[in-house]
């Protein structure tokens, strides 16, 4: 446990002079500082265990939240979607394939390659589900001859026009928006035939 952990949980450290008139408020801060430092000590075990098996860290985002971060590129799938903050670059979750089905996907994360529904030649992608406001949605062609056609307006999805993804270079990043019932907005095409 950290130094700091240490100093907040420690019985070394006296307690204001306030407390100490009170013994029902002393025997409560003992007990309290008892249960801290179990909880400070387990967490600390869990993190050393995630952390050797595997292979990932916890820390702290800005908004308050506690995200990991892992090396994905390893192929190691652990249901858990998110990037990792290396110095000042962002590297982004290795994608996961989504296949059409009856012009819908699901998005679980922020990149995604998708795939035409039975192997079809052309497929068109309507509805994208999933999504909670401001999520950011990269998507790409799994297969550079199955296209994979983006409706403007047809579902849930606000594109300038219609987008085909016909090569694996090709990328469509989105946003969801919340407001109006749920739609994914057009931040930026790139057609890398």
């Amino acid at each position: 446990m950290d130094s700091e952990f240490k100093s907040l949980v420690s019985s070394d450290v006296p307690l204001p002079n306030f407390m100490e008139d009170d013994p029902n408020l002393v025997e409560y801060v003992k007990q309290l500082r008892g249960a801290i430092k179990e909880a400070l000590e387990g967490l600390a075990e869990d993190i050393r265990k995630l952390d050797s098996e595997v292979g990932a860290a916890l820390f702290l985002k800005a908004n308050g939240k506690v995200a990991l971060s892992a090396d994905w590129n390893a192929g190691a799938d652990y249901g858990i979607t998110i990037g990792t903050l290396i110095g000042t670059t962002l590297q982004l979750a290795v994608p996961t394939q989504l296949t059409i089905s009856s012009g819908v996907v699901t998005a679980t994360q922020t990149r995604h390659s998708v795939e035409t529904e039975g192997g079809a030649a052309s497929d068109d992608l309507n509805t994208i589900n999933g999504g909670t406001d401001g999520m950011v949605l990269i998507l790409k062609a799994a297969n550079a001859s199955h296209t994979v056609v983006c409706k403007d307006v047809s579902g849930n999805l606000n594109l300038n026009g219609d987008f085909s993804l016909d090569s694996t270079y090709d990328r469509l990043v989105l946003m969801f928006s919340a407001s109006g019932g749920g739609r994914w907005v057009e931040l930026s095409r790139s057609d890398n035939a």
